[in-house]
């Protein structure tokens, strides 16, 4: 006879779930529980274990370094320094002692010392210069050449260059004592020259005293470039004296 139904199986409890594997591959479905004998239910089975969590990736591998950058060139010279400023002048020397003082002053005059003031002078008005012209109002005396004691032979009384001129006179006085008495002269010796050679002429007064014959003078010029004056004594011991007057 056919038995009775059986009850059916109160449902299994359902199994926790797993936590959640990180991207895991899901795991294979549990086998199913085979049919219960009828009667009470079988249980049900137990859930599948949780699939395994999958591997992690694999770090990526480091960039290789960079390769290093080149030197940079070598700056350019600075420009040299300005120079430095110049010093500051030096004092001025404190001035020399002169003339302060003038007396008669007066266009073109010629100033002389007064000789009693070391800073005093006197223009003079018989002595002018104008830039041109010397004027001389007064004596012009004329001590060039002083020459004593001349003896026998010929004595150079006095030389210039000849370039200072193209003519000269001598204006002269000479004097001796001897063989009886005194004696003397005045004259003037006029020459000219051109290179060596020399024309010249003596213009006398007549002889004071006894005969002045024993002292003649000349004008040569041996080298072209020295005028001299000279004076040849045959007898006696002279003195001579001299003004020049270069043309």
């Amino acid at each position: 006879m056919d038995g009775t139904s059986g009850s059916s199986g109160s449902s299994g409890i359902s199994g926790s779930s797993g936590s959640s594997g990180t991207s895991g591959s899901s795991g294979t479905s549990g086998s199913s529980g085979s049919s219960g004998t009828s009667g009470s239910s079988g249980s049900s089975g137990s859930s599948g274990s949780s699939g395994t969590s999958g591997s992690s990736g694999t770090s990526g591998s480091s960039g290789s370094s960079g390769t290093s950058g080149s030197s940079g060139s070598s700056g350019t010279s600075g420009s040299s320094g300005s120079s430095g400023t110049s010093g500051s002048s030096g004092s001025s020397g404190t001035s020399g002692t002169g003339f302060n003082t003038i007396l008669q002053p007066a266009d073109y005059r010629v100033i002389t010392a007064t000789g009693s003031s070391n800073n005093q002078a006197v223009a003079q008005p018989n002595l002018k210069f104008d830039t041109v012209n010397l004027t001389i109002d007064g004596r012009l005396i004329i001590h060039s050449i002083s020459a004593s004691s001349i003896t026998t032979g010929d004595t150079t009384l006095g030389t210039f260059s000849a370039s200072l001129g193209n003519g000269v006179y001598f204006d002269y006085w000479c004097y001796a004592n001897y063989g009886g008495g005194p004696r003397s002269r005045t004259g003037t010796v006029m020459a000219i020259w051109s290179g060596t050679l020399t024309n010249y002429t003596d213009y006398s007064t007549p002889d004071l005293g006894l005969s002045t014959r024993d002292i003649e003078f000349s004008v040569k010029n041996p080298t072209g470039n020295s005028v001299e004056f000279v004076a040849t004594v045959t007898s006696g011991t002279w003195s001579v004296k001299s003004g020049i007057r270069i043309i």
